[in-house]
């Protein structure tokens, strides 16, 4: 599994240029002149224009080389990044997020696909696992770092250093990753059978998004309300964040391996659901600023480690059941979890606006709560039809 740690270090660039904006979120709105929903919406531009670019980019490239696909993706994605470090006003910096998502909208569908072909069948779950630890470590390590950039030096520089480590993971990888065929011959279509098997992950991680990023899309504005933190200090909860996913991560590999269908999905649901409750609750108890603080970052911590269980066991699943279809379904998949993140930055945005801060952990608990209660209805009938993870190899 020695390859898969360079896609590990894929996956810390992109999530650093993911969440680049999230520990920032009211010195950039204060900057720009804007409300904390609207400069929310900075979130929402790079997700959403993942979300739809990534399945029409994975059919349009699907017979070039996915090494070479990726390193095209990185580049563009680490320039779109600088480029946001030079704009000045609300307007530039959407669209230049905009080209960031859609630039970086191949490189999680990309490394899924490939990780497949590094590691035997029986260890795809623990191989996914290892390089799903960028994500965790981005927001552990490097989104701390770029956020007490922009703290220190302004907000830019938080792009500027997110588009630098894009380009190093290039780098990295065109020296590090064995070539990776595209597919041969017409596209392999979904048929009914196999969207009925693959939807139930796909909501899976749609709805886990949506209940997750309800309250890490705000967790500037929590940390500051509700912690009484400094803005340099927002980068601890982020660090909570980051040793939660990590968590999460290795439980989900484990469990990936050992065939964990609709009901290890909907514990992870259950969790993002009760950490939510709890920020609600912190927020209508009278408890002192410390016991706030802590209850927001074990909420943090507990939420990601829920989120990113889910992730190895949906990525097997979706492999081993889309059989030659696999990276369609894992493109359908990066949207899935890209809509989930401009759904809950949109819907936590529009929760603020209409009811205050409190109104974003309320609607994250009610699309988890929402998420595990269908996830359980579908799944008895669901674990019966679906094949072991490790069955097919597709290198």
């Amino acid at each position: 599994m020695g390859r898969a740690w360079v896609l590990t270090a894929v996956y810390v660039a992109f999530g650093t240029n993911l969440f680049a904006v999230v520990g920032l979120l009211s010195g950039l709105a204060a900057a720009l002149g804007v409300g904390v929903p609207q400069a929310g919406q900075v979130q929402t531009a790079f997700v959403l224009a993942g979300a739809l670019a990534g399945p029409p980019l994975a059919i349009a490239t699907r017979r070039l080389d996915r090494k070479h696909v990726m390193l095209a993706s990185l580049v563009l994605l680490g320039c779109a990044s600088l480029a946001c470090g030079a704009v000045e006003s609300l307007g530039a910096l959407l669209a230049t997020r905009i080209l960031a998502g859609l630039a970086g909208s191949l490189v999680l569908p990309l490394g899924a696909a490939m990780v497949q072909g590094l590691a035997a069948p029986e260890r795809r779950g623990r191989a996914t696992a290892t390089m799903m630890l960028g994500m965790p470590l981005s927001l552990l390590v490097t989104g701390p770092v770029a956020t007490a950039l922009g703290a220190s030096w302004g907000w830019p520089t938080a792009f500027v250093f997110a588009g630098a480590l894009a380009l190093g993971a290039a780098v990295l990888a065109g020296m590090a990753l064995p070539p990776a065929p595209g597919a041969a011959g017409k596209p392999t279509p979904l048929d009914r059978a196999a969207l009925g098997r693959l939807a139930p992950l796909w909501a899976a991680t749609l709805l886990s998004f949506v209940g997750a990023f309800c309250l890490s899309s705000y967790l500037n504005p929590l940390a500051l309300t509700l912690a009484g933190v400094t803005l340099g200090q927002v980068g601890l909860f982020q660090m909570a964040l980051g040793a939660g996913s990590l968590t999460g991560i290795v439980i989900g590999g484990r469990s990936a391996d050992r065939g964990a269908g609709l009901g290890a999905l909907a514990a992870g649901l259950l969790t993002i659901a009760a950490c939510a409750a709890a920020i609600v609750a912190a927020f209508t108890a009278p408890l002192p600023l410390p016991a706030a603080g802590s209850v927001l970052g074990a909420a943090m911590f507990a939420s990601a480690a829920g989120l990113f269980s889910l992730m190895p066991v949906v990525q097997t699943r979706l492999a081993a059941a889309a059989g030659p279809s696999a990276p369609l379904a894992l493109a359908l998949n990066g949207s899935s979890s890209y809509l989930g993140q401009a759904g809950g930055a949109a819907l936590g945005g529009a929760a603020i606006a209409g009811i205050g801060l409190p109104g974003a952990p309320a609607a994250g608990l009610a699309a988890a709560a929402i998420g595990a209660a269908l996830l359980l209805a579908l799944s008895r009938r669901w674990t019966a039809t679906q094949p072991a993870p490790a069955i097919a190899d597709h290198r």
